[in-house]
């Protein structure tokens, strides 16, 4: 599809074809948890329903500011996917010639008229979001630069089959933090100074919490999200832990429930430490008490939730 094409289209279309591509996301996702069983056949439906009245009413009847990022968050879903080989290429790519197509339309930002490579329908989602955001007088491109740095940064330590150093992987974890918090703070007119000394204090605890809560899936796709120093703190074998196809079998490796829980308890001090500091208005990042209240709800709530069931594996 050209750029063209995809420029001319309304607004509404845009928000119709953006809308497709996070229930698309939305459905894979569910799909992969098909082996859950009961818990699973009670829980997805119910979050799919509430996620899909979420989707709608953004799109559709709230703010630019919530379009801005639900494209931005369905571009990065949809390449993670085929990053990750939870989803196929598109016709006539292959998974590398495909991810060299989203760095030239990477690299064009913020003109992305002007990229060398043709446009894929998922690109429309970038084409929607730099409108939004040039309409509205909001800059992200950084953001998403930056964002898609992470993925390629962690797409070739894992084809490379390299272990990361624990530095790293707080570079990149307070790298991906920053960007995806960052763009929720430019979009809600937040407090950008204030907002850099939050993310030093943070130092990547979303992104690190998440590899935790992924760790299982991801060490069957052959991604280590372990630091390098760890397996000779704790006398970890790579072999074992790449051959585990659950998390009980992960808990009989030698050494692993020992470093899980430690960096379970080192995330957890981190998050206290911070809160305290922090404040209920994140170190002054937010000054609206709605704003507030939406970060609260729909960032550190989840965040929250995911920490406890993090937690909640072993006994800390």
């Amino acid at each position: 599809m050209s750029f063209q094409k995809m420029q001319s289209m309304s607004r509404w279309k845009l928000n119709a074809l953006a809308l497709f591509f996070l229930l698309d996301t939305l459905a894979r996702a569910v799909w992969r948890r098909k082996g859950d069983g009961v818990r699973g056949l009670v829980r997805y439906p119910w979050f799919m329903s509430k996620y899909l009245v979420e989707l709608v009413v953004g799109f559709f009847l709230l703010t630019w500011r919530v379009r801005i990022i639900l494209s931005a968050y369905a571009w990065f879903r949809r390449v993670d996917d085929i990053m990750d080989k939870d989803a196929e290429p598109p016709q006539g790519y292959t998974r590398e010639s495909y991810l060299v197509q989203k760095q030239e339309v990477v690299a064009s930002l913020p003109n992305i008229s002007n990229c060398s490579v043709p446009l894929l329908t998922e690109d429309l989602l970038l084409v929607h979001l730099l409108r939004e955001s040039n309409r509205c007088g909001v800059d992200v491109v950084k953001e998403v630069v930056n964002l898609w740095s992470v993925m390629c940064w962690d797409n070739k330590r894992r084809s490379r089959e390299a272990l990361a150093t624990r530095e790293e992987m707080t570079h990149y974890a307070t790298l991906q933090d920053d960007s995806i918090l960052g763009v929720y703070v430019k979009v809600f007119n937040g407090d950008t100074r204030h907002f850099c000394e939050v993310s030093r204090l943070l130092a990547g605890i979303f992104t690190k919490t998440d590899w935790l809560s992924d760790l299982d899936g991801d060490l069957q796709k052959g991604i280590v999200n372990i630091p390098q120093e760890s397996f000779a703190e704790y006398n970890l074998e790579l072999s074992r832990l790449l051959a585990c196809k659950s998390w009980e079998d992960l808990q009989t490796v030698p050494g692993f429930t020992s470093w899980y829980v430690e960096e379970v308890k080192t995330l957890d001090k981190r998050w206290t430490e911070t809160r305290a500091v922090l404040g209920q208005n994140f170190g002054g990042t937010f000054s609206s008490r709605l704003l507030i209240f939406v970060f609260q709800k729909f960032m550190v709530g989840e965040f929250e939730c995911a920490f406890e069931e993090l937690s909640s594996r072993v006994r800390i």
